[in-house]
């Protein structure tokens, strides 16, 4: 009776080096997933980053941008830190930090805009990606714990 007791207290063997497996896995995987977005944002295959080096009249989609000055009666920008884009269009009901989305064609340095939605409330879904890290960093701490020997995970078993 000792002896099954104490063989059911202790993990497998197989069931440790398949946890350490998944757990490279994921890490190699997470790796590979932010190595490929970072270089896809750096070519301009997706993000904002080399918007107005594309060709003339290629479609493009701005997508919840906020709007940062109206220049004139027939063009506005709009952006972030990271690029601010000139829009060939109507400015009327436009507030400098209200957020569109802006579908249009790559023109001569700038945006030419074939239509716009206004977004308010969209900034909510934005946010949304930090409600996601904050349950991520709760999950680490209640699965882990500190021992002398630094962070020791301890998954629950059944």
């Amino acid at each position: 009776m000792d002896d099954e007791r104490q063989g059911a207290e202790r993990p497998a063997a197989g069931r440790t080096w398949s946890t350490r497996l998944l757990a490279g896995l994921l890490a190699v995987g997470i790796a590979a997933l932010l190595a490929w977005w970072s270089d896809a944002t750096a070519r301009g295959v997706i993000g904002d980053v080399h918007l107005l080096d594309r060709p003339a009249g290629t479609r493009v989609v701005l997508s919840l941008q906020p709007v940062t000055a109206i220049l004139d009666d027939g063009h506005y920008a709009v952006g972030r830190r990271s690029l601010r884009v000139v829009v060939q269009g109507d400015p009327r009901g436009l507030q400098v930090g209200s957020d569109v989305t802006v579908q249009g064609t790559v023109g001569d340095g700038m945006v030419i805009e074939g239509a716009r939605r206004s977004a308010p409330g969209r900034p909510a879904k934005r946010q949304l990606g930090f409600v996601g890290l904050g349950l991520a960093t709760i999950g680490f701490f209640a699965t882990t714990r500190l021992t002398r020997r630094g962070w020791r995970v301890t998954w629950p078993t059944s």
